[in-house]
């Protein structure tokens, strides 16, 4: 393999993104919507580099598309667009980088399937598909082209999206979600819900370092204590014998 020393990682559905150690960025596997960052719909069998892109510090992948984050705390975005998920104010596919112009000093990127989530100034930010409250937010559109503020959130330290739905910690270590929850993934009742929760909501009486989101589960890391919540499948919460857990 040609791939460099890498530093990061991320994956999409059939294609993944490496930075490597001097903040280049490397891509292979499908690109059917530009996800790679270049021209082309072909399989992309070995590592290339990304033109134009340099001193990334971090990298996300959705469904097909894919946001990078430099060192000067820009965001880059590019692949599939059909649902704002690129945060330019279109709906147009992207296939290479292109930077989203109304986004300061930004922390932290995170991609679900078909929406974004940032972290600004701890503040969060979301953009795209809209139709399981992903967002944050009720609103009459499923889909948002531009980065939107979500309401209820402040001095937020961390962020982490599955496919539908977003986990956040604040600088208190308290844990926030919002999005989809109709495996439990938010960490809140089934019963409770309708299925989707618009705002964001407090996981009670957890305290957290780290969360991690996947699919449509969610791990939430505490001193000595780690805490998995939503569908278990193939027991991949490490609970047997249980179909979903909240």
């Amino acid at each position: 393999t040609n791939l460099p020393p890498v530093e990061s990682v991320a994956c999409g559905v059939k294609y993944t993104i490496a930075i490597d150690t001097e903040g280049n960025a490397w891509s292979y596997g499908r690109n059917s919507c530009g996800e790679l960052g270049y021209q082309g719909d072909s399989l992309e069998k070995h590592p290339k580099r990304i033109e134009n892109l340099k001193n990334i510090v971090s990298v996300a992948c959705g469904e097909f598309h894919s946001l990078f984050l430099d060192a000067q705390q820009k965001v880059y975005s590019c692949g599939l667009n059909t649902e704002g998920q690129l945060g330019l104010g279109n709906f147009d596919d992207v296939d290479g980088p292109t930077l989203i112009q109304s986004l300061p000093n930004v922390q932290k990127i995170a991609c679900g399937n078909s929406f974004s989530v940032v972290l600004s100034d701890s503040k969060v930010l979301a953009f795209g598909y809209n139709y399981h409250a992903e967002l944050g937010v009720a609103t009459a559109e499923y889909k948002i082209n531009v980065p939107y503020y979500v309401p209820g959130l402040s001095k937020i330290a961390d962020i982490s999206c599955g496919k539908h739905h977003t986990l956040c910690i604040d600088t208190n270590s308290m844990v926030w979600g919002f999005g989809r929850n109709t495996e439990g993934q938010l960490g809140h009742e089934i019963e409770d819900l309708e299925g989707n929760t618009y705002d964001p909501t407090r996981i009670p009486d957890i305290k957290a370092d780290t969360v991690w989101t996947g699919g449509m589960g969610s791990i939430i890391i505490s001193t000595d204590v780690i805490y998995t919540c939503g569908r278990n499948h193939s027991n991949s919460l490490g609970h047997f014998n249980l179909k979903s857990v909240d």
